[in-house]
This record gives C-alpha cells, structure tokens and sequence, in this order.
C-alpha cells in the first residue's frame, strides 16, 4: 500500500470541492448565471479537476488537467468520457463509478490494489493509482472523486481531483529498497570485527554493526537516527571525522589513521576508510564507515620506535664507531662517532657512502675478500685495515663486522671500527722505550765493562806512555830508536782515548764542569778544526748573539765538536759545506716527554750541518749505538756514541734529521746555566817552570805507576815519600818528621779509598792539599761522574806533562 498525501493538502482539497460543491448548489438554485460562475471557480483552480454529468459526459476539464494530460477542454467538454483521457481502452474512472453508486467494493474489483479506498464524506471516496500513458515514465496520481447531488439530493454528477505525486512515490520506493539494502547490509557487517556504520549526507546514524555497539557500550537503538557529533564528540567531529566525510561524499574513498577513545573498549589507534554509498540512481547518498583496530601494532611500533630511539641514543654515545650497510656495502646507518671518525656527515651518508670507498686502496683487495667470506656466512673476525677519511688522511682501524641475513640471503654487514692510532703510537713508543731500554742495558752492559778494565788499563797504559816520554828525551831529532818509542807513545795515547771513549758513551769519565760560552769554545777550536778537516770541505761558523751560558766540561764539548764535524767530513768525500751553528733553544713539556731522559726548559744549541750524502731511516735509527759504524772495517762505531754519552751526561739532548742525497743536521742541545761566564775555559795558567822542591807523599797501589810517578816528580827536583796503600802512608807519616804539602794518593786502594786516606792524613796536617788520580771514576770523589767543587784530580793514564801541570796546580791552591 502506497502512502497519503499530507493532511495540509487534503484539508485544501476539501476545502476546494466545498466550495466547488456550494457552487454547484448554488447553480441549481439559482440558474445560468451561478453555473457560469461555478465554471469559472473550476477551471481557475491550480488542481487538475474535471466534472462529470449523470450520462458520464465531461462538462468541466479545467487548464490544470490540460496541463497534466495534454489534452485540451474543447476536446473533452461534452464530447468524451473521462476515461479516455486516462486509459488507452475503456475503463471507468472513479468518478464514473461514484455517478452509478457502486460502492467501494465494487471499485476494487476493477482497480485491485493500484487503489487506497476510504470513504471521507457521504459518497465521497478518495483513491491513488498509477497511470502509465502518461509521459514516458508514468506518473503517480492522487484521486480525490466528490458526486454532485441536485436539488433533491439525487446524484446528478461527480466532481474529481487529482494530484501528480510521482516523485514522492518514487523517493519512498528508493527509500523502500535502500532500507532493505541496508538491512541485507547490516547482516553481513553485523559479524565482522571492524567498526562499520552507515551515516546519510546529514551525517546521521543509518546502520552500525555489533561491533560499534560493543565499542560505544550502546544498543543500535540509540545510534540509529542520532547525529554522528554526539557519540564522536564536537572537537573530533569538526577538527578530524567531518573533513574526511566531506570527502567521502564528493565520490572520494578517504581512508586515515588517529587515536580514538571509546565508552566501551577505551583508547584505541583506528585505522578508518570512508566510502561513498551510491543508490540505485547513482547518487551519493550517504558514506560506509570501518575502523579496523591498529592499537596492538601502533604499540607495538611505538614499542619498537622507542627501542630504536634508546638504542640510537646509546649507540650515538658509543666511543666507537658503529655502521651498517646494505647487500651493496652502502652504509645505511653510521652513528655520530663514525662520522667525526672519517670527517663525513648525515648529507653524505643521505648521498651515498660504500662502505669500501673508506678502505685504502692498498688494502681492497682484502677487504673485497672478507666481504665475499662474510657473504658465505663465515666470521673472519676483526681485521685491521688502512682506512681514508673525507680529506684523504690515512688512519689505521680495526673492523670488527658481522653478517646479516634476511630469508637466508646476505643483506648487509653490521658492526664496529675502532680508531687504532692511539694504539699505534703507543705501541711505536712502547717499541721505541724498548728499544731504548735495550740500549741502554748495552750502554749499562759496555760501561760495566769499560769501568771494569779502565782501572787496570789505565794503570798499563799510565807507565807505557810516561816511560816512553822519558824516555824520547833521550835521542834526539832522526834517531830510529827515539821514533820507535814515539810510536809506542802514540799507540798509548790511542788506547787512553779508546778507553776513554768507552767511559764517555757509557757515562762513566769524570767531567770537571766550568761555565762555558759555546761561542768562545768554537771560536778557540776552529783552528785546530781547520787544520783537521779537509780542504775541500768549506766551514762555515754563525754564532748566535747574546747566547747565555752553559756548566760543561770544555774538554768533553771539544770532543763532541770534532766527533760531528769528523763525522759530517766522512759524509762528504767529495767535498762540500759545514755548517757549526749556535742558537738558544726552548724544549717544552711535550717534546721533552717524547724523549726519554730530557728535561722541558731552555737550552743553548749547537748545530752542525753537513750537505754529504744522508742517512736513511734504518741507518739513522742505529748511529748512536756503540760499535755501529757507516764507514764499515775503517770506523770504530764509537764516534757518535760518544757524543750520545757526553751530551747525555751533560743532562742534554741530541737529535737528528737526515735523508739520502740531503745531508744531516745534528742539534745538540745543553741546559742553560745560572753561573756566570768568567773568562776563558782554560782559566787555569800553566807555569813556565814545572819543577818544585815541595814535599809529596805518593800513595799508589800499582807499583809500576808508583815507581813511574817517583821518576818523573824526583826529575823535577821534589821531595818524595811513596806508600804502596792507605795504611803504609799513615806508617810512613807517623815515622816522618816534618812538613808534607802534597797528598797524591790513587782513589781506589785494596784496603781503603783516597778521600778516606785524606781525611785521615788533615787530622795531622790540616793545611796539606791531595790530588787525587785514578783510571775510573768512583763517587768517593765524583757525584754522577761530576768532580766535586774544589777536587784536584788527574785521570790515569796521563803524561809526563800532564802530572806535572796537574802537580803544580795542586800545589797553588
């Protein structure tokens, strides 16, 4: 059964037959002219309405019913019966059945259902039906049939009205069949798991499944029919939901994810697609809503994303370098360490990085081989490489890298690189330490040696050399026999500066230190230095200005001054240039950590510079060990050893630079001195006359050197008492009656020591004065190999002169 018209419009209709039916009371009361009128009221009226008469005649069709079947008054006023306006074939109207008094029942014979029947008035009955001659489509009429009584109430006629409601009855036939749609719809979502809905273009509840009741915690019943903003809330409906509704019902399927709060299932991470929902005509008339439930994969990822975050955090914290790459080794994550490693940054990594362009060439093809290892599955474990920062700087580096499989197939590598520089230059240094360490147990190992036979040596060569100088006064100018004992001389003389040489470089000679100025001390030397290098060598000589002083040992310096220049000479053999430079110098904390046994401060340094032939950097690395020579079987290898030891013992430095083919430069540096520079080195003046009458007690455990000191000093005319050891001098000064003005005693005896023996000997005679000699220094009369102040000493073995010098200065104290 099809629906009613409104109330409003059956209530204007009524209105109108009333006073259409008052009308036609009034024409046959009152004749032509009320007709006219009546006539008049009908055909004006907007409502197709036409009247029949008692024969079933049209006698009014008015322009509305014109409008509405295309047929004119002329055509149909007392020519036709109105069916035929109607229906292709006979059919009565209502209005026919209403002028012969059939009765609603006789009316749904002919009509069935296509009528909706209900009696309004006496005889008044109203129907709808569906006419299909009229326009393409049909049309869905409104029938509204009244009969005209005249004056003694007989019907006379039937008026009828009718009303096009087609798009209304067709509106709820959509209507009809989207509800049932809809309910096929929620019958299939009412078992999914998802939130689905159904809202019209007025964003108005239509259709939800259990699952949304389940999540707002109320029946359909409640949604169904409610605007969507009361359950989503105002603030979510206008900020979020209402823009992708909008959406959907442009024809757009929108689909977007957000965190939602529900009565029923609480907070929930929603992923929501919009589509439109067409009708049968085509047209949107409303959106389907599912919300699938993220929330367990939203935590989960945040989960994750948080752990990525922390591991990250910590892995961007690590002191070491940590990568990963790809199946191509294209680095795909470096934390901040790597990049300030190898100078790159997060712009270069975004560009691109291999992970091989960060490995030395020299070193690829390694690198290529472990990779293809890695790939297999194997483990090669850490490998050390050379690798290249951004500015092409080389740094050594350990990789410790592991595989990475997805599904069984290589993906990448992961791991770290540690930076091994540091290592590298402790190791270095630990190899250098060593190195030094084992030098210096050969230094220890040559000086215990050299201390061990430089006593007796000495003693040897102290009577070879003073004999065969007494013994040269004896011949004169041209005899044989005076040049044989000459080369006996200076055969000893080599052997003392041999042994000397040994005690220099193992820092065991006695040094005498003065103030010294280098300047004055070159400047004295150059003759001899002159005279000694070869012709074809040029020395040159800058000395600096206002060069400070320095405490050393004149004789020491001299030696190390000509052991270089010697050197640089040999250097050179087929000529060139010498270079003796003098500068102050300052060594600072670092430098003097980088070199064992030297002190950061201010220094004066010598330089000496040759243009000869070089040294490489295994050469350089042994020139001052001892015995090490580059002049082969012609070298005793003690030269620049000596020179070591000297300057060591000097409390200074030496260091040298050198390539092949571009000479040496050796800079020897000593600490600068407080004392003040006083004169000349040799301050010391030698008589003119070395003879003396005073009287010396000689104290000497070597009966040859004893006997060898007597000639020499009796030949000078002085006074002797000689003791073979420190208790046979106390014997031979308890029985001597008289003075004593010297004390000249060795410093090692078998049953005591010089200084002992002198302490002894000044209880008796307080003003006496002791010069002591020896063959090897002992810290009774040296402290580090240093001549305390005010100490006479001679070194043994010495010559004829030099005991009488040395006699002579004792004396004059």
């Amino acid at each position: 059964m099809v629906n009613q018209p409104s109330c409003e419009d059956l209530e204007k209709r009524v209105r109108e037959l009333e006073q259409a039916l008052a009308a036609r009371m009034d024409v046959e009361k009152q004749g032509p002219k009320a007709d006219k009128e009546f006539s008049h009221v009908i055909f004006a009226t907007a409502i197709p309405t036409f009247v029949i008469d008692r024969n079933h005649v049209v006698t009014h069709w008015n322009r509305a019913c014109e409008k509405l079947t295309g047929i004119a008054s002329t055509e149909m006023i007392g020519k036709q019966k109105a069916w035929k306006a109607f229906y292709p074939k006979q059919r009565p109207v209502l209005a026919d059945l209403i002028v012969d008094g059939v009765s609603a029942d006789i009316v749904s014979q002919y009509y069935g259902d296509d009528y909706s029947k209900s009696e309004l008035v006496d005889g008044a009955y109203e129907a709808q039906g569906f006419f299909p001659n009229l326009g393409k489509d049909g049309k869905w009429l409104f029938f509204t049939a009244t009969p005209l009584p005249d004056a003694s109430g007989r019907v006379a006629g039937a008026i009828e009205t009718f009303q096009d409601i087609t798009a209304r009855k067709r509106a709820e036939e959509s209507l009809k069949k989207s509800r049932e749609t809809l309910l096929r719809y929620e019958h299939i979502i009412s078992s999914s798991d998802d939130l689905m809905s159904f809202v019209d273009k007025d964003y108005v509840y239509r259709a939800v499944n259990t699952s949304y009741e389940k999540a707002h915690a109320r029946g359909r019943e409640t949604i169904v029919g409610i605007p969507m903003v009361a359950l989503a809330g105002k603030e979510i409906f206008e900020n979020l939901i209402k823009g992708y509704l909008d959406r959907a019902l442009t024809g757009e399927t929108v689909q977007f994810q957000s965190w939602f709060r529900f009565a029923g299932i609480g907070r929930r991470f929603m992923d929501v697609v919009y589509r439109p929902y067409r009708d049968e005509t085509g047209e949107i008339s409303g959106v389907v809503a599912s919300a699938h439930d993220l929330t367990q994969r939203k935590l989960a990822e945040e989960a994750l994303k948080n752990s990525e975050e922390r591991f990250r955090g910590l892995v961007g914290m690590l002191p070491v370098a940590v990568f990963e790459t790809d199946e191509k080794i294209d680095l795909t994550f470096a934390n901040q360490c790597a990049f300030d490693l190898f100078h790159y940054c997060v712009d270069d990594l975004n560009r691109g990085i291999n992970g091989l362009s960060l490995i030395a060439p020299e070193d690829h093809e390694r690198a290529k081989a472990n990779i293809a290892r890695q790939m297999k599955g194997e483990a090669p474990g850490g490998q050390e490489y050379q690798a290249i920062r951004k500015d092409g700087a080389k740094i050594p580096i350990i990789l410790h890298a592991n595989s990475i499989f997805k599904d069984g197939v290589f993906s990448g590598l992961r791991g770290i690189i540690i930076d091994v520089t540091e290592r590298k230059r402790f190791e270095s240094e630990k190899a250098q330490l060593e190195e030094q360490y084992h030098q210096s147990q050969k230094v220890e190992a040559i000086g215990r040696l050299a201390g061990g036979v430089a006593h007796d040596l000495n003693n040897l060569l102290t009577p070879i050399i003073g004999y065969g100088q007494i013994l040269m006064d004896h011949f004169g100018p041209g005899d044989s026999r005076g040049e044989s004992i000459e080369a006996i001389v200076q055969a000893g003389f080599r052997a003392r500066d041999l042994v000397r040489q040994l005690l220099a470089f193992s820092r065991k000679q006695t040094l005498e230190y003065k103030p010294l100025n280098l300047n004055d001390t070159i400047k004295r030397f150059e003759k001899l230095l002159r005279s000694t290098i070869r012709e074809d060598i040029d020395i040159q000589i800058f000395p600096a200005r206002n060069l400070e002083t320095a405490m050393a040992d004149v004789g020491q310096i001299e030696q190390v001054i000509m052991n270089l220049c010697v050197n640089a000479q040999d250097a050179m053999p087929d000529g060139g240039t010498l270079i003796l430079e003098t500068a102050m110098a300052t060594i600072d904390a670092v430098d003097a950590m980088r070199s064992p046994g030297t002190k950061a401060g201010r220094y004066i340094m010598l330089t000496v510079r040759d243009t000869g032939n070089g040294m490489d950097d295994e050469t350089r690395a042994h020139i001052f060990e001892p015995f090490y020579s580059t002049k082969g079987d012609h070298g005793t290898g003690l030269g620049l050893s000596t020179v070591y030891g000297i300057v060591k013992q000097h409390g200074g430095n030496i260091m040298v630079r050198s390539e092949p083919g571009k000479g040496t430069t050796f800079d020897v540096y000593l600490p600068v001195s407080d004392a003040d520079f006083v004169g000349a080195e040799h301050s010391k003046s030698t008589p003119e006359r070395l003879t003396g009458s005073e009287i010396i007690l000689i104290v000497e455990d070597n009966e040859q050197v004893r006997k060898l000191t007597k000639a020499v000093l009796e030949r000078l005319g002085y006074k002797l008492l000689l003791a073979e050891n420190g208790s046979s001098a106390l014997q031979v000064l308890a029985a001597h009656d008289g003075p004593v003005d010297l004390l000249l005693t060795d410093v090692v005896m078998p049953d005591t020591n010089g200084r002992d023996l002198y302490m002894k000997v000044a209880e008796k005679y307080p003003n006496i004065r002791v010069l002591y000699m020896s063959g090897y220094t002992d810290d009774v009369i040296a402290h580090q190999g240093v001549l305390d102040e005010g100490v006479q000493f001679i070194q043994k073995p010495f010559s004829v002169e030099g005991l009488a010098a040395k006699v002579k200065e004792a004396l004059a104290q």
